[in-house]
Formats: structure tokens, C-alpha cells, sequence
């Protein structure tokens, strides 16, 4: 007996099945099941739960907003005087791409010494080419290192630009030591009016006899 599709109410196909939940619908009417899941006989699904999938994709995703680590100045350098042999991407870690920057010359002047003119200088074209938009994303900041991050140029000391807001706590100066006998004398008294404790009289206590 064939499957009825629970939104259509028609048969459903061993090909033209979809499972939301458990409950076959056709594909065209998976859409239509979301929507209205307790009416077909699913749950409905708490924009929580989506929330919280959301959140955990999110924090899944690598975050590529940071700058990279490697020096700007450092790769353009590079890059200026041995990036025609993919010396800029061996410095920031792109092994495959940096591998092929490097063996397309040769091949190119292999094709076109002993196989095919045309094909040699296309390929020179093509490793010339590669080389110059390397240098352009470099000069323009655009250049990223092999986890994605950009490498940006950084003036020194604009690394935190920011005012502190830090408050430096007040240095309390502890008394001369001939007063401590009349310091105690005071906390001695407050005791037995019974304005701080016993236990709060030994704390202070100890606190003015350790700073002697």
C-alpha cells in the first residue's frame, strides 16, 4: 500500500520522499509540513531550539575578523623580491599555492623550449599575471594568510588607542608605630560599646600589628 502524503493527500513515491520528523511528505510539500507541523501529526519546533542551532553554528564558524599575525611589511618585501617564486605564500603558510607559484616558471619554459611556443608563453602570462594580484591584495591590505585572516598594515603603538579607565587603588599608609597602642586603644573601645564585634576587633587588630 502505497504512503499518503499527509499535506496533498495523495500517494507518495519511493523517489518523491521526504522525512521531517519521521512522517513522509512529498518534497514539494516539505515546506508547507514546517510550517504547520501539529496539523500534519509533527511537532511543532520552539524558536528556541532554532535559536540555540543558530548560536552553536555561529560558534562553530571560524572567525576570520582578527588581522593576521604576520608583518606586512615583512611579506610586501618578500613578495617584491622573491614572490615570483611564491616566496610571499611559503611566509604566510600557503604550502600548495606556493608550490605551484614556483614550478610554473619552470614548466613554462619547458613547454616553450621543447613542446608548444604558444602554450610556454601563455603560462608565463598566467605566473606573471598571479604574481601582480598578490602584490596589488598585499599593497591594498587585502591579502590574507592561510587561516583567512588579513594582513593589514599597523602603525606601531596604535595596536591600543584607547584610554584606560583604570582607577589606581588608594594606598592606605599604615601609622606610625607609636601610634598603634592608641589605634588599638580606639577599636578596644568601639568593641565594648559594641559597635563592631569581637571578631571584627581581632581583624583590625591583626591588620595593624602586620603593617609593622
Amino acid at each position: 500500500m502505497a504512503d499518503i502524503c499527509p499535506v496533498c493527500d495523495k500517494s507518495i513515491s519511493f523517489w518523491d520522499a521526504q522525512l521531517p520528523q519521521g512522517i513522509k511528505v512529498h518534497y514539494k510539500c516539505e515546506g508547507e509540513f514546517h510550517q504547520n507541523p501539529e496539523k500534519y501529526g509533527g511537532k511543532a519546533i520552539e524558536n528556541t531550539e532554532v535559536q540555540t542551532e543558530a548560536w552553536e553554528d555561529q560558534d562553530k564558524a571560524p572567525s576570520n575578523s582578527e588581522p593576521s599575525d604576520k608583518d606586512f611589511v615583512t611579506t610586501l618585501l618578500i613578495c617584491i623580491f622573491l614572490g615570483g617564486l611564491g616566496g610571499h605564500r611559503f611566509f604566510v603558510d600557503k604550502q600548495e599555492t606556493a608550490i605551484a607559484m614556483l614550478v610554473m616558471p619552470i614548466v613554462a619554459a619547458l613547454i616553450f623550449e621543447f613542446l608548444a611556443f604558444g602554450l610556454g608563453i601563455l603560462l608565463f602570462a598566467v605566473w606573471g599575471l598571479w604574481y601582480l594580484i598578490d602584490l596589488l591584495q598585499i599593497v591594498t591590505s587585502s591579502f590574507e594568510d592561510s587561516e583567512g585572516r588579513v594582513i593589514a598594515y599597523q602603525v606601531a603603538g596604535t595596536a591600543n588607542t584607547a584610554p584606560s579607565t583604570h582607577v589606581p587603588e588608594k594606598v592606605v599608609e599604615a601609622p606610625p608605630a607609636k601610634d598603634l597602642p592608641a589605634e588599638i586603644e580606639k577599636l578596644a573601645d568601639l568593641k565594648d560599646k559594641g559597635i563592631i564585634t569581637d571578631e571584627e576587633f581581632q581583624q583590625k587588630k591583626q591588620e595593624l600589628l602586620d603593617r609593622i
